[in-house]
């Protein structure tokens, strides 16, 4: 008689990725598993995350979510394990931090003559920003960055009349906007009796 003996093939499992990179918003990106000879099992260390399928036995895409937006200026990350057959294969979730722009004051004063000038602080993350609302009587430098930075406002002529003059510069960048008002002093009035 004649026996016939077959031996399994070794188990393998393979991930399409190493690395997804989110947005700072709620989002989703995907991996795939591809195996031979086992079945697999998903688990994650995020609580920000969900992940699905996270179990089965063939080849699969699996959907990654970040459940919500990120609600630090810094990047958060979470690491997916995939286990099959004494086989483990990461993947590492990073979410973008959020944007954030934040002025250091609400308004500026400057004295009446051509020259006079103060200056502001942006703090910003994840952004770029520009500075729009600026008057001609004004000169503002710098007027967009992408980092934090500090902004010098320069009256450019004297103020032709008695009264204060104001404008209000707003800075925006992604979804974001502050503003920042100028006020310039009045010309000393000159009367001769």
């Amino acid at each position: 008689s004649t026996v016939t003996v077959t031996q399994a093939g070794a188990p393998s499992l393979t991930v399409s990725t190493s690395n997804i990179a989110l947005p700072f918003t709620s989002s989703s990106g995907g991996f795939d598993i591809n195996v031979e000879n086992t079945a697999w099992t998903l688990s994650d260390d995020a609580t920000w995350l969900d992940v699905s399928p996270v179990s089965g036995s063939t080849n699969q895409t699996i959907t990654v979510t970040a459940n919500s937006d990120n609600p630090l200026t810094t990047e958060r990350i979470g690491t997916i394990t995939v286990t099959g057959s004494g086989i483990n294969r990461t993947v590492t979730v990073t979410q973008a931090g959020a944007p954030s722009i934040e002025v250091t004051q609400a308004s500026l004063h400057l004295a009446y003559a051509n020259g006079s000038n103060n200056s502001f602080t942006i703090t910003s993350a994840n952004v770029s920003w520009s500075i729009s609302g600026v008057p001609g009587w004004l000169n503002v430098d710098p007027l967009s960055g992408s980092s934090s930075l500090t902004v010098t406002v320069t009256a450019n002529e004297d103020n032709p009349t008695t009264s204060i003059r104001n404008a209000t510069l707003t800075i925006s960048g992604d979804g974001i906007t502050r503003a920042v008002s100028v006020s310039q002093a009045g010309s000393p009035s000159l009367e001769v009796s």
